[in-house]
């Protein structure tokens, strides 16, 4: 799987970079598809706000002919990322649940 991560109005630092990654790896567990790829972009939505949600997750993950997308806000980046994280879980699931069927 080929994973692109990309940051809006501020630095991705090596730290946030590993964080993404770790929460990610179970992605590779749930997938056996080498051609996935995984798009990224987390991003500070405000410039001068500091309380409320600030920070948004997004990722598209391409997979044999699909897009699994997901999107959430919160107002702190990690939290966003796991947000993420369980909905991509979620879809995978299902498609692997309804391919069983």
């Amino acid at each position: 799987m080929k994973i692109n991560i990309k940051s809006t109005n501020f630095e991705l630092t090596p730290a946030i970079a590993a964080y993404i990654k770790k929460k990610i790896n179970c992605f590779e567990k749930l997938l056996s598809e080498a051609d996935a790829v995984l798009d990224i972009e987390v991003a500070k939505i405000t410039r001068h706000h500091s309380k409320g949600k600030v920070f948004s997750a997004e990722a598209n993950l391409k997979l044999a002919g699909r897009l699994l997308r997901a999107e959430k806000k919160a107002e702190d980046l990690r939290a966003a990322i796991d947000e993420i994280k369980d909905c991509l879980s979620e879809q995978i699931k299902k498609i692997k649940d309804s391919r069983r069927n």
